[in-house]
């Protein structure tokens, strides 16, 4: 994924703002982004796709997660320049950018967003919908388990009944 200046400058502050510790809270996190979690969500995204940090206590209603752990790799890249500093090493167009291409990339990046997130949503219902599934699966096991232990007991008491009427 290509990113923009702007872009690396939020991702590498997300990773600065871990300071010496290793550990956010969704609180944080969402302060750093004036409560917009969506936003917040997306870039924590990349992060994670990039193995700079990981998530822990997502819970099916939220975006984030509970905590963001910053990972060593993500403390190397940062010192090593961070998003921004990819983008320094890199030479500057010589073709100039038109207004055209300016809303292009603009369209192309939101919809590059919207798409992220729809994605981060669907990966949500599917933990939640799996969920499920394992406690349907146990329900189904109890019931089982049920149904067998009925049909024990009445061969166990019609077994009986006919041993005491032939005495």
């Amino acid at each position: 994924m290509e990113l923009d200046r702007f872009e690396s400058e939020m991702l590498d502050a997300v990773l600065e703002a871990f300071g010496s510790g290793d550990k956010l809270s969704r609180s944080q996190v969402l302060d750093l982004f004036a409560l917009d979690e969506e936003l917040a969500s997306a870039l924590i995204a990349v992060l994670a796709g990039d193995g700079y940090v990981t998530g822990m206590g997502l819970s099916a209603d939220q975006a984030l997660p509970g905590f963001i752990i910053r990972t060593s790799a993500g403390l190397s890249f940062l010192q090593q320049g961070g998003y921004a500093g990819q983008i320094k090493d890199k030479p500057e167009l010589t073709t100039p950018v038109t207004d055209n291409d300016a809303v292009a990339l603009k369209v192309l990046k939101e919809e590059n967003l919207s798409l992220q997130l729809s994605l981060n949503e669907q990966e949500r219902k599917n933990e939640v919908l799996n969920a499920k599934l394992k406690w349907l699966r146990l329900w189904q096991i109890a019931v089982a388990v049920s149904l067998f232990i009925i049909v024990a007991l009445v061969f166990w008491l019609s077994h009986t009944h006919h041993l005491h009427a032939a005495k």
